[in-house]
């Protein structure tokens, strides 16, 4: 298993909300025992998410996809451009829960 760690400092201009969820995501990929963690994601649930967040269940699955979903890392002066959170967020609504892969650009390895 790897150690799979996001400098949260760089992050500290995310909403609370959104902080809160990365850090639940980067533990969901540390304690997953997917080899590929990096190109499959991690499965969270719905209620895990809103929990993290402080979300109300109700307002799932449109707030994490907002959240997650339209922020951006800071601007980068040497790329000329933003990188996302994420790089995938499905949600599956029947069995409420969510495939959420992190951007693997924002691990520090």
């Amino acid at each position: 298993m790897d150690d799979y760690v996001i400098d949260f400092d760089s992050l500290n201009y995310l909403r609370p909300e959104t902080l809160a969820i990365m850090k639940l995501l980067v533990k969901k990929y540390n304690e997953s025992k997917d080899d590929d963690v990096l190109q499959d994601g991690v499965v969270v649930s719905f209620d895990e998410l809103a929990k993290a967040g402080k979300i109300p269940v109700d307002k799932l699955p449109d707030e994490v996809f907002k959240d997650l979903d339209a922020e951006r890392n800071q601007f980068d002066e040497e790329k000329r451009g933003y990188e996302p959170l994420v790089a995938s967020c499905l949600a599956d609504e029947e069995d409420r829960e969510f495939r959420i892969i992190i951007n693997h650009r924002l691990f520090e390895f």
